[in-house]
């Protein structure tokens, strides 16, 4: 069937007059065909259709790297949250708690699952959405400083005080 494929590859190449989407694509179905039908070729194609399509939108290519990554960890699923956050990322037009956002799931999943960072995400999604009102940002430092502290009650009425 690779043969097959590979004739309506460069067909379609023929016929766009040299769209090098049809080169990759064709690399893509030989890899994909090579591999005995694993499924990250078909989205990598998917991923190259849509990076072309947007006129070369850099989510595609990060998008890409995500799935490489999902696939050689065996299925981690960090790779699939950082996908949907490199999604959220662009289309806020680049809005930088993506990026916040993104950190902190690494984090999260290194440290075999802190409740901590999820604490942190939400304080930065407060904190962003406030404008960046500094009280949250005193607000993390003292949710820091709790888990840190074994979860000592002195820092949650400090915390109650601040946000009075």
């Amino acid at each position: 069937m690779l043969a097959l494929y590979t004739l309506k590859v460069l067909i379609i190449y023929m016929e766009s007059g040299g769209d090098m989407l049809d080169l990759y694509t064709l690399k893509v179905l030989i890899i994909y065909m090579e591999s005995g039908g694993d499924m990250l070729a078909l989205y990598t194609l998917k991923v190259l259709i849509i990076n072309m399509e947007s006129g070369g939108d850099m989510l595609a290519l990060y998008t890409l790297k995500v799935l490489i990554i999902y696939m050689e960890s065996g299925g981690d699923m960090l790779a699939v949250y950082t996908l949907k956050v490199l999604i959220i990322y662009m289309e806020s037009g680049g809005d930088m708690l993506a990026l916040y956002t993104l950190k902190i799931l690494i984090i999260y999943m290194e440290s075999g699952g802190d409740i901590l960072t999820l604490y942190t995400l939400k304080v930065l999604i407060i904190y962003m959405e406030s404008g960046g009102d500094m009280l949250t940002l005193y607000t993390l430092k003292f949710l820091i400083i709790y888990m840190e502290s074994g979860g000592d009650m002195l820092a949650l009425y400090t915390l109650k005080v601040l946000i009075i």
